[in-house]
């Protein structure tokens, strides 16, 4: 024999395990996408900073030598 009322509706447990699936199948993916993005921004970023100190470097560079071999020409 069955008991009577068990099974009919779904218990807190149940939602609360369809609460856990949705958070973890489909929010964690989102989630984990979404810093992913950020960290690779933050790397492309961090890398065009380095470029970019790295040109305006060398142009200072350049641009020193060539006024000091101006003077030494003198």
């Amino acid at each position: 024999m069955s008991q009577p009322g068990r099974g009919e509706k779904p218990g807190l447990a149940g939602i609360a395990a369809a609460g856990l699936a949705v958070v973890c199948c489909a929010a964690g993916p989102l989630l984990f996408a979404w810093v992913g993005s950020v960290a690779v921004g933050a790397l492309v970023g961090l890398g065009a900073g380095l470029a970019v100190l790295a040109v305006a470097v060398a142009l200072l560079y350049m641009r020193r030598r060539s006024s000091t071999d101006k003077q030494a020409s003198r």
